[in-house]
């Protein structure tokens, strides 16, 4: 809708929610792809030549990071600016959901009101942040420096106990969907969503669905890098997006369809 002067909220709110979950989820997919491929040709080619050629990455992985969060300070600033036109005019407030018991709001963000008493969480926490709120859990579970500690597995295991889900979900990454309940093709908010590739696979947890069901926001630990033996605090994300392919199913950057098993109640 176009207007002559001031501004229409709620096409502004859209546009930031795009740039940050669409765009510079991408942007941050594409360089995860890139570093995993990139990652990749160390098993199939050595000498200086190829040292070279894998020295070029990290560069262009930084620059490519931080154009990632300059697009999401871009939203964050439409955002922004339409919180505070909302708070001056009083058009369209919604009051949020209460957020589930023993959930701490990220950052300050806002809860974007939805039905069916779930909450949608917007993306982009600082991954310090998070980490305080996954150690307070994580303390008697895992070792400091171990193995489980930051992994996938861990991650899905937190959120969900965030969410309201009473107990834990045992198995690699790759199982863990098929472990917490049955599984669809058709994600719902809050799902766990698991894939294989490897010995282990990976585990994530949707944390907003959206385009008709056909795209979705995902949060998860342990990405970003080859190791994934290892996991570290940073590599939580928040930001990714996956979108239905023209089968219908939504896939892994390896081609592994995704699995969803949603949250009891």
């Amino acid at each position: 809708m176009a207007i002559s002067h001031g501004m229409n909220i709620a096409e502004i709110e859209a546009f930031g929610n795009r740039l940050q979950q669409h765009f510079a989820a991408q942007l941050n997919g594409i360089a995860d792809e890139i570093e995993m491929v990139v990652g990749q040709t160390s098993g199939s080619w050595v000498g200086p030549d190829a040292e070279k050629f894998r020295s070029w990455w990290p560069a262009k992985r930084s620059t490519l990071r931080a154009t990632a969060d300059d697009v999401h300070g871009f939203g964050q600033s439409a955002l922004n600016n339409a919180s505070q036109q909302r708070d001056t005019s009083g058009d369209g407030a919604v009051s949020p959901l209460p957020l589930p018991s023993g959930f701490a709001k990220p950052g300050g963000d806002g809860d974007v009101s939805i039905p069916g008493g779930r909450v949608v969480v917007p993306g982009g926490r600082a991954w310090q942040d998070v980490q305080k709120e996954y150690d307070a859990w994580a303390t008697g579970r895992f070792a400091e420096g171990g193995v489980s500690h930051y992994q996938c597995t861990g991650w899905a295991n937190f959120r969900w106990q965030q969410l309201g889900y009473d107990g834990e979900i045992g198995g690699n990454g790759n199982a863990m969907a098929g472990n917490a309940g049955p599984t669809t093709s058709d994600p719902s908010l809050h799902a766990m969503a698991s894939y294989g590739g490897g010995e282990y696979g990976h585990v994530m947890i949707v944390e907003e669905v959206t385009n008709g069901g056909d795209t979705i926001r995902v949060s998860e630990m342990n990405v970003g890098d080859n190791n994934y033996e290892v996991g570290r605090p940073e590599e939580f994300s928040d930001t990714k997006e996956y979108t239905r392919g023209a089968d219908g199913k939504f896939r892994s950057w390896n081609g592994s369809e995704l699995e969803f098993a949603a949250l009891p109640g």
